[in-house]
């Protein structure tokens, strides 16, 4: 079983290693459970005209520290390797694709462009193998394992901390890593193993991924506590010429409430636009812009910046809170561990 899993992993490096070079000499160290299962060699040569001899796979696993650490000592740390240990394999790896891979600044270790591509197709690679290896059971308890979740600072701030700490009681040895999340890549950063899980509002995600709702998440219309318009409901021809904030992940300038406004003949001027719910209140506390935003938001954040929420001046609007994956992991009980336990926190929540 082992194997078979080292060799499709070695092709898969192939295929993404096409431009290595040679590797001088295997590491001199080994690296503790279950990495010391891929002190392998790959010896694959001739193939599309290329000379590719041997890469140590331990070498990817120093990459996928440092990109999750950003410098050098926390990485070696991670694998309990010497920082001397840790930047040798650094130097062997960039013999190896003959890029710095990692450069040095003022604010830590900065991937280079090329490390940047080869982050997503590795990652998927090793998420592969340590599948495989861990067998069909995970034990949260002793668990050693990093989920990296895609989500805007909507879940951050609302549920995020939470599931930390559910984690920090039933599985200490885990790991979260959060990424920015869009609509627009985050099918990609499924595909590509970037992502293990994405959360948001996904309407045009492929029928090929797996979905499922987490909740339905009401809006309102809040603004400053001494907004002209705070003292009474809102009505639709004032809703419609105050000047708005938008929230939005990619930049946009309408949404939804200007669909909703153009079917009955109005439109809006939205003043500013940014890309954090979080901020949303703290611009609000200090302008006259109003701005339709959840309500758990404003629930969480009115009383400290002194805002007010008023019921919309049309039809309840709400959007779907959705978790998507990729079918790869679908049964992997790490993964499904993930999504339950991400499930009960998200609907205990809204409760």
């Amino acid at each position: 079983m082992i194997a078979m899993v080292l060799v499709i992993f070695e092709l898969r490096v192939f295929l993404w290693f096409r431009v290595a070079r040679q590797v001088p000499r295997s590491l001199d160290f080994k690296i503790g459970e279950p990495y010391y299962l891929l002190k392998r060699i790959v010896w694959i040569s001739n193939i599309h005209d290329m000379d590719l001899t041997r890469i140590d796979l331990n070498l990817l696993l120093v990459y996928e520290a440092l990109m999750n650490e950003r410098h050098v000592s926390r990485a070696g740390n991670r694998l309990h390797l010497s920082q001397s240990a840790t930047s040798s394999a650094l130097r062997r790896l960039r013999e190896t694709l003959n890029d710095e891979l990692f450069v040095r600044t003022s604010d830590g270790m900065i991937p280079t462009p090329r490390a940047l591509e080869l982050e997503g197709p590795l990652r998927g690679a090793l998420r592969d193998v340590r599948a495989a290896l861990e067998g069909g059971t995970f034990d949260p308890v002793t668990a050693v394992h990093a989920f990296t979740i895609s989500a805007s600072d909507y879940d951050v701030a609302l549920h995020i901390p939470r599931l930390s700490q559910r984690l920090s009681i039933e599985a200490p040895g885990v790991d979260l890593r959060i990424l920015p999340h869009t609509n627009v890549d985050a099918v990609a950063q499924l595909d590509t193993a970037f992502v293990d899980l994405a959360l948001g509002w996904f309407p045009r995600a492929p029928s090929r991924l797996h979905k499922t709702l987490l909740l339905e998440e009401e809006f309102v219309c809040v603004m400053r506590r001494g907004h002209p318009l705070a003292s009474s409901l809102v009505k639709l021809e004032a809703f419609a010429s105050a000047p708005h904030l938008l929230v939005t992940l990619v930049g946009d300038t309408t949404g939804i409430i200007d669909d909703i406004l153009a079917e009955r003949g109005l439109e809006r001027r939205v003043a500013m636009t940014i890309p954090h719910f979080a901020a949303a209140p703290y611009v609000l506390a200090h302008t006259d812009l109003i701005a339709a935003l959840p309500k758990r938001i404003s629930d969480r954040f009115a009383s400290q910046y002194g805002l007010v929420a008023k019921p919309l001046p049309f039809e309840s609007y709400r959007t779907r809170h959705e978790m998507l994956w990729h079918p790869r992991v679908d049964k992997h009980p790490a993964h499904q561990w993930l999504r339950k336990a991400l499930t009960e926190v998200i609907q205990m929540d809204s409760k």
